[in-house]
C-alpha cells in the first residue's frame, strides 16, 4: 500500500493520528463531565477523521475515476458550499447540545420539561431551521449533477448523501 499508493498511506496515517488525539480529547470530555466547549472539538475531529478516510479513498481510485467525469460548471463550488452548510449546522448542534448540558447542571434532571423553553432565543432557534438551508443546497447540488447519475459512484454517493441527511432530520 505504501509504495503503490504512498498519497493514500500518508493521508491513513495521519488519520491515524488523529485517532489518538480524538482518543485523548474524548477522555477529556467524559474526565470533565462534557465540559462546555469541549464536545463542540471532539465533534469537529471526528468530522476530520472521516474526511481524511474520504480522501483516502478518494486518493487510492483517483486513476480509476480520473477524466469520466466532466463536472458541469459551478458543482464543485456548489459542493463546498453544501458541505460548509453542513459543517455549520453540525457545530450549531453542539453547542446546543452543551446549551442543554448548561440547563442539565442549572435547573436539574427533573425539569427536563423547561429545557426546550429555556433555549428559546438561543442559537437553537437558528439551528432547528438551518436545516432546510442544508436541504435545499444538497437538493440543488443533486441537481447540477444530475447529468452524472448514470455513473455508479455519483448514484450511490448522492444516495448516501440524501440518506445520511434524511436520517439527521428525522433524529
Amino acid at each position: 500500500m505504501r509504495k503503490i499508493h504512498p498519497q493514500a498511506f500518508c493521508i491513513r496515517v495521519i488519520a491515524l493520528v488523529a485517532i489518538l488525539i480524538q482518543c485523548g480529547v474524548g477522555a477529556y470530555v467524559v474526565r470533565t463531565n462534557l465540559e462546555t466547549g469541549a464536545i463542540s472539538i471532539h465533534m469537529l475531529i471526528a468530522l476530520v477523521i472521516v474526511a481524511l478516510y474520504i480522501f483516502a479513498l478518494l486518493s487510492t481510485f483517483k486513476d480509476r475515476l480520473s477524466g469520466r467525469f466532466d463536472l458541469p460548471k459551478g458543482s464543485l463550488m456548489i459542493g463546498w458550499i453544501v458541505l460548509i452548510l453542513t459543517l455549520v449546522q453540525i457545530i450549531m448542534g453542539t453547542q446546543v447540545r452543551e446549551e442543554v448540558d448548561v440547563l442539565v447542571k442549572t435547573l436539574g434532571e427533573e425539569q427536563r420539561s423547561l429545557w426546550i423553553a429555556q433555549l428559546a432565543g438561543t442559537i437553537y432557534d437558528i439551528h432547528k431551521y438551518f436545516y432546510y438551508a442544508v436541504l435545499a443546497g444538497a437538493v440543488f447540488w443533486a441537481y447540477r449533477l444530475r447529468p452524472l447519475m448514470g455513473e455508479p459512484v455519483v448514484k450511490y454517493l448522492s444516495s448516501a448523501m440524501f440518506g445520511t441527511l434524511l436520517a439527521e432530520i428525522l433524529l
